[in-house]
């Protein structure tokens, strides 16, 4: 027969505390001008994650 004896120590569970330094307000996230793009493999969009893919030689136009 082996006798192990082990030693519990309790689990120190230190809590983090987050302070709200200054409040974020809302930004315009309107856009100005008309977005033009191309890509000369593949165009993926996904609207539900707001999102366009573009693959190789992308370019993007945004006004200027």
């Amino acid at each position: 027969m082996i006798n192990i004896i082990t030693y519990a120590t309790p689990n120190i569970i230190k809590l983090d505390t987050v302070k709200q330094i200054a409040s974020i307000k809302p930004v315009n996230r309107s856009l100005l001008g008309k977005i033009t793009y191309e890509a000369s493999d593949t165009t993926a969009i996904s609207p539900k994650a707001k999102l366009i893919r573009l693959y190789n030689n992308a370019k993007i136009t945004y006004q200027d």
